[in-house]
This record gives C-alpha cells, structure tokens and sequence, in this order.
C-alpha cells in the first residue's frame, strides 16, 4: 500500500508537470550538456533501481519462486524504468536544473516551480513523498535483513543474526543491526555521500555476481537453474563491462568517497582471510 500511494504522488508529479512538457524544451537542455557530466550523473542514476536486486532475497518466503520472482523482478524493473525516463524527461523541461542540482529536494522544488508555490497540490505531493521515502525504506531494509541473515546462517557474519522471530519468522536481529548502521550513517554523512557510497557498494555487488555467474556455469555445468539468464553470455558481458565502466567513474569524481569505501572493504577481505570460512 505504501508503494502504491507513493507511485501515485510520481503520477500526480507527472501530472502537473505535464503542461511545460516540450520537446524544444528538453533539447534546448542539451546545449549546455558536457559529457563529463554524463559521468558524474552515474551514482544517481543507479539510485534509480538500487536495491531492486532484493527481489531475490524473497525466493524463501515466496510460493512458486521459479514463477513469481522473475514476475516480480520484470514488474518491478519496469516500473521503476518508466518513472525514471518520465520524471527526467519532464523535469528536464522546466530548464532549471542548475537550480535543482545543488539542492536534496529536486521534484518538490521543480514542481513548486511549475506552480509559481501557490499550489495546494505541492504539498500533498511533498507529503506522498515521504510515502515514497518509506518504499524505499521498506525495500531496503527487507534486503538487507536477508542478506545479514543469509550471511549469519552461513557462518559469515555471528550467528545470534540469524535468530529468526518465534511469532513471525523474520530475521528481527538482522533488521536492528542494519538500521543500527544506517542510524549512524545518516548522522555522519550526507545525502550525496550516501548515495556515492551506497552506489559503489552496490557496483561492487553487481560486478562480483557477473564474475561469479560466469565462474558457477564452468565450475558448476550441470546445476538446476531455475531462471537463465537471457542472451548468455552477451547480457552479464554487457553488465559486467558496464559496471566497471561505473566504478572508474564513480571513483573518478568521488576519489575521498571511494578511499573510504576501498579501506572499509579492505578490512572486510582482511577480516574474512583471518576470521572468516574457508570451505566454500
């Protein structure tokens, strides 16, 4: 309900923007356009689809998961592409984002603009934003709980995060250790920061699963794969190339951001080397 009530705040936002849609509007953007920049935009524009990959995370707590996750992923992909080409494509026409990129509330502010702020409906659009906020809240912590879990059973992480509800059967542990992290990096970092080095997380992510995927099909030709991967092996090649491309440019234009990152999972492999399992 709550991501339905916020797709609705996007359609509203779409709505009211509507009117200054043109396509003279949007190309006469591109006269200022330096393809740096196309670059530096990379980190938000995987913040578009960041977690979607949490979908997976469900196969345990979903019936028929060969059937339904791969619905859900389609669905939610879909999804969030259509939002991410519109909203651009709209905002793009208002022609004020040197305005809007040095603030943290770019839709509100793009759409207080199309309204000269006297509209009520800006307001109730601000307020199903924060239903959006929530989604996204929701989602994440939803994967990671998962994630922690799925490390802790396996012996990665301590096993008293792999505690399961007796009433509800949800990894509560893993949930209040994650938010513990997240609590602490809001209070250090901000938003631009978080979403650069959450992004360089989840590049990495993305680059050791199509490593991996490729190494699991030699080592492991004759495994049940319930979801194949479409066109193998051009699509994880693509995917693979373009997240290193990714990361050059992430590290590129956040080089403070990625030491950070680079010296945290530093100590991670250090500690797995020492501490951690060795039979997988």
């Amino acid at each position: 309900m709550v991501t339905i009530i916020a797709s609705l705040g996007l359609v509203l936002y779409l709505a009211l923007l509507s009117p200054n849609v043109s396509i003279e509007k949007i190309l006469s953007g591109t006269e200022k356009f330096h393809f740096g920049e196309l670059f530096a935009a990379i980190p938000f524009a995987i913040w578009f689809y960041l977690a979607v990959e949490g979908v997976a995370l469900a196969a345990e707590e979903t019936i028929d998961p060969k059937k339904n996750i791969p619905i859900g992923y389609g669905l939610g992909m879909g999804t969030l592409v259509l939002f991410a080409c519109l909203i651009v494509l709209f905002t793009s026409s208002l022609g004020i984002e040197d305005t809007l990129s040095k603030i943290d509330y770019p839709l509100p502010q793009a759409l207080s603009f199309s309204q000269n702020g006297k509209s009520v409906l800006v307001k109730i659009f601000s307020y199903l934003g924060l239903f959006g906020i929530m989604a996204s809240l929701m989602g994440i912590i939803f994967g990671y709980s998962r994630q922690i879990f799925a490390l802790a059973r396996s012996g990665y992480l301590p096993g008293i995060l792999a505690i399961l509800s007796k009433k509800y059967q949800s990894p509560y542990l893993a949930c209040i250790a994650g938010s513990v992290v997240g609590i602490i990096a809001l209070l250090v970092g901000k938003t631009d920061i978080l979403i650069s080095f959450s992004v360089l997380g989840a590049i990495v992510l993305y680059i050791i699963s199509m490593i991996s995927l490729f190494r699991l099909r030699i080592i492991e030709p004759e495994l049940e794969r319930p979801y194949l991967t479409p066109f193998y092996p051009i699509t994880p090649i693509v995917a693979l190339i373009s997240g290193i491309i990714c990361l050059i440019a992430v590290a590129f234009y956040n080089p403070q951001v990625f030491l950070a990152f680079g010296s945290i999972f530093l100590i991670g492999i250090l500690i797995f080397y020492f501490f951690g399992r060795k039979d997988v």
